[in-house]
This record gives C-alpha cells, structure tokens and sequence, in this order.
C-alpha cells in the first residue's frame, strides 16, 4: 500500500539543487515562544549562504556576516 502511494506521488516532488554560494530562507523551529506575536511570527530566517553541501538536502550554512551555524536539513 505505502509503496503504490509513494511512486504516486513521486513525480510531484522536485529535487533541489543546491551548491556552496547559494543563498537560501530556513525555516524557523519555534515561531515564537513568548506567543507575543501569535501566527503572525515570521516563519522564515535568513538569508544564509551555503558553505558546504554535505550531502542531498543536508548543508551547512552561514550567515552573511560569515558566522557558520551547524548542520542544516533542507
């Protein structure tokens, strides 16, 4: 059953291509934890730019003042 519905909806998911100098938006965890600003929070951080591409869909990232953040999984 899982195996019929994922090659289904396969074609619909575009791969994405990555490489290092790419500026890319990450998405932020916690929207905002005081509740202050409710679904109004921002969802998106950045700019970032791509240092190293670890492997598909997994990065490394600083930001544009040059300070590196760990992983991240795009």
């Amino acid at each position: 059953m899982q195996e019929g519905h994922h090659q289904t909806l396969q074609p619909r998911v575009r791969p994405r291509q990555i490489s290092v100098g790419d500026l890319i938006l990450r998405k932020t965890k916690v929207s905002d934890p005081t509740r202050a600003w409710g679904k109004l929070a921002p969802t998106w951080e950045g700019p970032y730019r791509v240092v190293k591409v670890v492997r598909e869909g997994t990065c490394i990232l600083a930001s544009l003042e040059g300070k590196q953040l760990p992983l991240a999984h795009i």
